[in-house]
């Protein structure tokens, strides 16, 4: 199972795994809210929660120096899951969130270019340029969006710990649009893992470009995840070393 790293494409807005970096609060309570850390940018946080938030309610993260204020901007259903995506933004507009957060030692730079998130419960880090490694096996992922039964079946391009460039395994294009959040499930056959992988995840682009063999259009998908389920973690986590050791031999 060889593997190769390519570079990593820099990102605006960079994908997380894990809790948010200090208790959050609802701006009139003192009981933190169980929330898990989708993304963050200069501008917003993204973050999957089971508790009922209203768009325009009050937060405040209780960072150490800092009580940081936020708004709920965005509120998007997860039914299947029984919680919610929510999209958070300063209530001082002036406010730099990425910056705020790394100043206060949530962010932890191991250098200029390539900040690191803490995962709270694992004491790990995922880089925001994590290493992407190429894959040419037939590693599936089965993706759907989210309340809809049916699914597509995507064939991994390439694959690092934050996300993986997909492409349309079957006939049908998948019909993601960028900015979707997606339900995923990666190697259902159990073909390279132990047993399959669930999460979340984003389409954060869409690439168009012609098939030398059809002669048709090739599409391919970004995908940053937002979520591995707990259950997976470990699996996920054993994969993924497993590819960084090939890849460490491979390029040797």
């Amino acid at each position: 199972m060889a593997v190769k790293v390519i570079e990593r494409r820099r990102s605006f807005r960079h994908a997380c795994i894990g809790d948010l970096p200090a208790p959050l609060l609802r701006a009139n309570g003192n009981t933190p809210l169980t929330a898990t850390l989708i993304d963050v940018s200069r501008i917003g946080i993204g973050m999957l929660s089971g508790t009922d938030l209203e768009v325009g309610e009050a937060l405040v993260l209780a960072l150490p120096e800092h009580a940081l204020k936020l708004v709920v901007s965005g509120k998007l259903p997860l039914p299947s899951q029984k919680q919610c995506r929510y999209g958070l933004t300063a209530a001082d507009p002036a406010e730099d969130l990425e910056a705020r957060l790394r100043a206060s030692g949530s962010l932890v730079a191991s250098d200029a270019r390539a900040p690191v998130i803490p995962a709270v419960k694992t004491g790990r880090g995922i880089d925001y340029r994590a290493a992407r490694y190429t894959v040419d096996w037939d590693l599936r992922v089965d993706a759907k969006t989210l309340g809809t039964k049916f699914g597509y079946q995507l064939l991994v391009a390439n694959i690092s710990r934050s996300g993986f460039l997909v492409t349309t395994f079957q006939k049908e294009i998948a019909p993601f649009l960028v900015n979707t959040l997606i339900d995923i499930t990666v190697d259902p056959d159990c073909k390279f893992l132990a047993h399959p992988v669930h999460g979340f995840a984003k389409v954060v682009r869409q690439i168009l470009e012609k098939d030398a063999a059809s002669g048709g259009k090739k599409v391919s998908f970004g995908l940053v995840i937002s979520e591995i389920f707990t259950e997976d973690k470990a699996t996920w986590e054993s994969f993924m070393r497993t590819l960084e050791k090939d890849a460490e031999l491979y390029n040797e």
